[in-house]
């Protein structure tokens, strides 16, 4: 990494956003995270487990946001977690590594690598990392100040650093991964998606001919995209809808979404620890994935992750979004129904009278309508029903709705898959939905344009040698970034 924002790649550059990790650790370590993007094609991805459930909230928090910062990109475990269901969880992630917090009850010996805790237990295709107590004792305090930090980024690193440096990459047969999608395999369904999300060609083009051959075992799943704001209970409602829907004979897939740093690059993707009872139902596939800087609420391979999930026989596949406001578009042009949730009382009311993401809506749920809040969302419905009356409806055969749901007491959630369906049955005989369908169709073809168009602007070799000397004019401020980005694009044409 460099004072030009840029980190070197194996045959071509990457804007630092999309490459490594910050330089927090030991010196060298941003770089050691960056040559594993380069190997392995995406970031080192951990899951944080408090088996014991020894430590408090924000110990764990405190480590997670700590690997973050480091460039992992870091899943949270339920508190209490068993050791097989940790590795089940992780391998289901996507996961190269599980962090296990030290035993309270000195069950481990991490000076030899050993957790008994894990005896008799399977472990593949993700290794155990263990850290002596010691290194989370500062945690327990209420305040982090930042020498805690970077000793335990210290401490983190240590551990990390030799495991970066020779974890193998484990590829599989074209063949193998379509049969098993088609048998229902679930953590071959995992692998697919980890395809999905590496950046290095040969993995993408193995995923990309596996799309192409589980195709005609697609579309036929129900798509639903669910949006809000933070803090609006996005993942309890969706954890609450879903168990409603395998109560009733479904199979559901959830694609849950996490904002990636814009600083180091790492995220936290804490959906099963929110979702804790719903990830334990087999009947339930539950995949978090970073953002990666993607913009519209969504990871850049959501469209193909939803497709894999069909040919696996998922009947039901919902995508939540990263949850930051109006430009949560991009979900609404990949599902059959568009659902925003919204709070009451909040302010959310002005904001919802805004075209973009309202316009975009098939229905509107008011959340948390209950107790003394229950008044409060039903005159924020209103609102929000006077302010979709202003819009043009998007389809000839569908008026979009406003509800209102308590995630947390299940009120109003059969109405909300009633509306689903009926707006289902409406787009359907009005063929409309085939249409939708298709025009979906081509935005994923120019979707794919414009990432293929930057990833060969990366990758020519003229423009690789002149990138980090452009942008050394930019910053040191000898060249206009219009200048420079016309230069580049003028090289890249040649």
């Amino acid at each position: 990494m460099n004072d030009t924002g840029l980190c070197s790649g194996s045959d071509y550059w990457l804007p630092l956003s999309a490459a490594g990790g910050s330089d927090r650790g030991p010196a060298g370590f941003g770089e050691q995270v960056s040559d594993f993007l380069r190997r392995h094609g995406r970031r080192p991805r951990v899951l944080v487990a408090d088996l014991d459930a020894g430590y408090s909230e924000d110990a764990v928090r405190g480590v997670s946001s700590c690997l973050a910062d480091m460039g992992f990109d870091v899943d949270l475990a339920p508190g209490g977690i068993s050791a097989r269901d940790a590795v089940e969880m992780a391998v289901e992630n996507g996961d190269h590594f599980i962090l296990v917090m030290p035993c309270v009850q000195g069950k481990t010996d991490p000076a030899q690598g050993e957790d008994r805790r894990f005896e008799g237990v399977k472990v593949e295709d993700v290794q155990l990392v263990n850290i002596e107590a010691a290194a989370f004792r500062d945690l327990y305090r209420s305040s982090q100040a930042p020498e805690v930090r970077d000793a335990l980024a210290d401490r983190l690193a240590q551990a990390f650093a030799p495991r970066l440096s020779r974890l193998p990459a484990k590829v599989l047969s074209e063949k193998c991964y379509v049969e098993g999608l088609l048998a229902g395999n679930r953590r071959v369904l995992s692998q697919v998606i980890t395809l999905l999300e590496s950046r290095l060609p040969e993995h993408r083009e193995k995923a990309e001919e596996v799309v192409r051959r589980i195709l005609p075992n697609t579309g036929k799943a129900l798509r639903i995209g669910i949006s809000g704001v933070p803090g609006v209970g996005k993942s309890t409602f969706i954890e609450r809808f879903a168990a409603k829907l395998v109560d009733g004979g479904h199979r559901v897939a959830v694609l849950a979404v996490d904002p990636s740093s814009t600083k180091s690059g790492g995220s936290i993707m804490g959906d099963k620890t929110r979702m804790s009872g719903l990830c334990r139902r087999p009947e339930v596939f539950i995949r978090p994935s970073p953002s990666g800087g993607a913009l519209g609420g969504v990871a850049t391979r959501t469209r193909e992750s939803m497709t894999v999930c069909e040919a696996a026989g998922f009947d039901v596949v919902i995508v939540e979004t990263v949850g930051v406001g109006q430009s949560e578009t991009a979900v609404a042009s990949m599902v059959d129904f568009f659902l925003v949730l919204m709070l009451a009382g909040a302010g959310d009311e002005i904001q919802g009278i805004k075209k973009g993401i309202l316009e975009l809506a098939d229905a509107v749920a008011v959340n948390k309508a209950d107790g003394d809040n229950l008044e409060r969302a039903e005159e924020a419905r209103k609102d929000y029903e006077s302010a979709l009356g202003l819009l043009l409806p998007p389809y000839r055969a569908w008026r979009p709705v406003v509800l209102t749901c308590s995630a947390k007491t299940g009120a109003g959630l059969d109405e909300i898959w009633e509306t689903i369906c009926r707006h289902r049955t409406a787009l359907l005989a009005s063929g409309e939905l085939g249409a939708k369908k298709r025009k979906q169709a081509v935005a994923w073809m120019w979707d794919l344009v414009a990432e293929g168009l930057r990833e060969r602007f990366y990758r020519h070799p003229t423009v690789g040698e002149r990138l980090r000397e452009m942008a050394g004019e930019v910053a040191a401020g000898r060249c206009l970034p219009t200048e420079a980005a016309l230069k580049l694009l003028a090289l890249a044409e040649k």
